[in-house]
């Protein structure tokens, strides 16, 4: 009986968080959006970084202007090389931590829209025996 209570109260904590994860946005009921982007800085480096809300443009300029201290204010000017689009920050800053971690082939392939050679990009290189 007492699982039962807890699948039940599991749930209904469940739905309450997605409650208010939703957002009314033109008259739409929808869950709020949130970006991964990939940016090219003046040396060639990417920056990857992921932010919350509508308006991706706002994002990049605010690091146009330096207004984010750390790696891409001291590699202006940045430009947007590639941007995803995800219903949950959750899912958004998951990707971003996995996007982070892959070597710059594989981000390239993400920016190109590769996502086919990601498998093969992912092994790593085999000594001949």
């Amino acid at each position: 009986m007492r699982s039962i209570v807890r699948r039940r109260a599991s749930k209904d904590a469940l739905a309450l968080c997605n409650q208010i994860a939703m957002r009314r946005i033109d008259g739409d009921d929808r869950l709020m959006r949130a970006f991964v982007y990939i940016l090219r800085c003046s040396d060639g480096s990417y920056y990857v970084g992921s932010t919350r809300g509508e308006d991706m443009a706002r994002r990049l300029s605010e690091h146009q202007q330096g207004l984010h201290d750390g790696y891409t204010a001291a590699r202006l000017p940045v430009t947007l090389a590639w941007s995803g689009e995800f219903d949950r920050i959750a899912e958004a800053i998951a990707f971003e931590r996995r996007l982070k971690g892959w070597s710059r082939a594989k981000k390239e392939a993400v920016i190109r829209g590769e996502w086919d050679r990601l498998p093969g990009l992912a092994s790593r290189a085999r000594r001949p025996a």
